[in-house]
């Protein structure tokens, strides 16, 4: 069997389950929030940091950071730079120069919300990549368009893009031929060597524009849509396997129905067809046995 592999170079927003500190005392790489999801402290590879004081704010402080005993100190430059506590794997901000540049209380807790794992570059993924490493690797997995594997980062990421803070999430489609018998038996033999296929693609969110980023051939494509809705849906036929699908859909227009997007789908006019990425699909199935 060939899988057909499409991955992309980002970050990938994962919850975590409060890692603590590593062994030297360092806070863990990754992304420390307020409870109300209005401030953010991202820990990056190589020591570098970008602090989101607030989500109404433009500026964004970045620059590298450093630990001095249960300090994290965030320094910009020598005449800015920010300190927090480090208790129990939270930071706890203590001070800044200039003094009030923080926007953030004093004794403001940020907690470690999730953690971005270091992917190795597109050109270095090997070519027998396989549905099991894309859940080992924590990505999103949809089988047969039916989400599978990282529901709960899923939940992370609505939560991050409702409060408006940036963030990506990596989702992967892992699709199956099925029973031989829903196919002709030409069709069956042109296409059968083309599957299992997986294909990922990068969602990300920049606080105002969702951006839908993948690989193909070769060729790349990305897609910038305003809105990402919730819709649900009833089969129409009573043969049909599903009693209901619950969809999230990349959309430009926030009021827009599933059902115009269908009719555009199916329409032979020009110009009926509604610009939209479905990302995200979860079956609820008669036979609740069913594991496709």
């Amino acid at each position: 069997m060939k899988s057909k592999i499409i991955l992309t170079l980002g970050c990938l927003i994962l919850l975590a389950t409060l890692f603590g500190c590593q062994k030297n005392g360092e806070p863990q790489v990754g992304r420390y929030m307020t409870e109300d999801n209005l401030a953010c402290v991202d820990l990056q590879d190589g020591y570098r940091f970008l602090f989101n004081r607030h989500i109404a704010t433009s500026y964004r402080p970045v620059g590298t950071y450093s630990v001095e005993k249960d300090k994290l100190i965030l320094t910009v430059a020598d005449d800015e730079y920010y300190i927090f506590l480090i208790e129990n794997g939270q930071l706890i901000y203590d001070s800044c120069l200039p003094e009030g540049a923080a926007i953030v209380k004093k004794g403001t807790v940020f907690k470690l919300v999730s953690i971005i794992p270091d992917y190795i570059p597109y050109a270095q993924i090997p070519a027998d990549y396989t549905l099991e490493d894309a859940i080992a690797d924590g990505l999103i997995v949809h089988k047969d368009l039916d989400i599978k594997f990282g529901q709960d980062i899923w939940d992370d990421f609505l939560k991050l893009t409702q409060s408006g803070t940036p963030c990506m999430v990596r989702i992967a489609y892992y699709h199956t031929l099925g029973n031989p018998w829903n196919y002709s038996r030409e069709y069956y033999e042109e296409i059968k060597d083309d599957y299992p296929l997986l294909f990922i693609e990068d969602l990300t969110f920049d606080g105002e524009i969702y951006t839908l980023f993948s690989i193909e051939e070769g060729e790349e494509y990305a897609y910038e849509y305003k809105y990402l809705k919730q819709f649900e849906e009833a089969p129409t036929s009573k043969s049909a396997i599903y009693s209901h699908l619950f969809m999230y859909v990349l959309v430009n227009d926030n009021d827009i129905t599933w059902e115009e997007i269908q009719r555009g789908m199916v329409s032979s006019q020009f110009g009926d067809f509604i610009p939209h990425s479905v990302v995200y699909y979860d079956y609820t199935y008669n036979d609740p046995n069913r594991n496709p």
